[in-house]
């Protein structure tokens, strides 16, 4: 694997012995690394790696695995397991190149504690209350004191969660709703269970949040991610406004307040989101790689 002190230690610590090439992508070492060791699979992230760096590794006599969230599909490898909720509905099956592919949802890797089978029931409140706040590590467009203006203009009373990556509490603005801030959240499943709405933006959260059967609001940091959450809309667990900085704060008020007084819509974002993502792409995953690798 990179030669990545974080990622080395934590692979030792679960017994696995760990042979570190550089962090650069260096074919001819890894290849070489490759032939001495033999492993029977290589298991890489599909981004950023390029086709060409792919291509090499296969050559010298590893089988392939593609990681990914992310929409790409072509790859030189055996086989390509994509997470990504655009890929809903697509069945495992096997291309002109002979790339097995697994995609969709199904195989977004999770932690356990967002397996559906992990949590209490969702209970849907008559008038959501409980309002959880959550834009990633990092908020590059500030839109986490946005969102706390916008809900200081819901007339509902709320009790507000607020999750940072990092202690940040200078740019939080003040107000008259009283607001828990949180950071190094090590549970986050439980957070979300216990919320009756989320407002959150795109990445991999989305993923959890509908595991956990969270309705949401999505204000997106990037463009980028605009297309996995209105994926997710489309599919019915969230309401995706698109990016942040686009959206006014009247604008969110209003959509937060409709989906504060409407049990039934948050109802039904709830069932979608848990029927979309199970918080089984983990052991489906596992399933793949100590198999032989044939389509079931």
């Amino acid at each position: 694997m990179r030669d990545d002190p974080l990622g080395t230690a934590h692979v030792r610590a679960a017994g696995f012995p760990v042979v570190a090439v550089p962090k650069r992508e260096d074919p001819a070492q890894t290849a070489r690394v490759i032939r001495r060791h033999r492993p029977g699979r290589l298991i890489t992230d599909l981004y950023p790696s390029s086709s060409a760096y792919l291509g090499r590794l296969r050559n010298a006599g590893a089988q392939v695995v593609c990681l990914t969230a992310l929409g790409q599909l072509r790859a030189p490898a055996d086989i390509v397991i994509n997470g990504d909720v655009r890929f809903q509905g697509q069945r495992p099956r096997v291309n002109r190149l002979a790339t097995q592919r697994y995609v969709g949802p199904d195989y977004f890797i999770l932690r356990p504690q967002f397996c559906n089978g992990h949590g209490p029931r969702r209970r849907i409140a008559r008038t959501a209350s409980r309002i959880l706040v959550t834009v990633g590590g990092v908020d590059p467009g500030r839109l986490i004191p946005k969102i706390l203006r916008a809900l200081e203009c819901v007339t509902a009373s709320l009790r507000i969660t607020v999750v940072l990556g990092a202690p940040q509490k200078d740019m939080l603005p003040s107000g008259a709703k009283p607001v828990r801030i949180l950071s190094g959240v090590k549970r986050m499943s439980e957070l979300m269970r216990a919320s009756d709405l989320a407002i959150a933006s795109g990445g991999f959260t989305l993923y959890e949040l509908a595991a956990t059967g969270t309705p949401s609001v999505v204000l997106c940091q990037r463009p980028h991610q605009q297309q996995t959450a209105q994926a997710f809309e489309r599919l019915g667990s969230c309401r995706c406004l698109g990016l942040g900085d686009q959206v006014t704060e009247t604008r969110l008020a209003k959509v937060v307040t409709d989906l504060i007084r409407s049990p039934v819509r948050r109802r039904a974002m709830s069932i979608a989101g848990s029927s979309i993502v199970d918080g089984g792409g983990l052991h489906r995953v596992v399933e793949i790689l100590t198999t032989t690798g044939r389509l079931r």
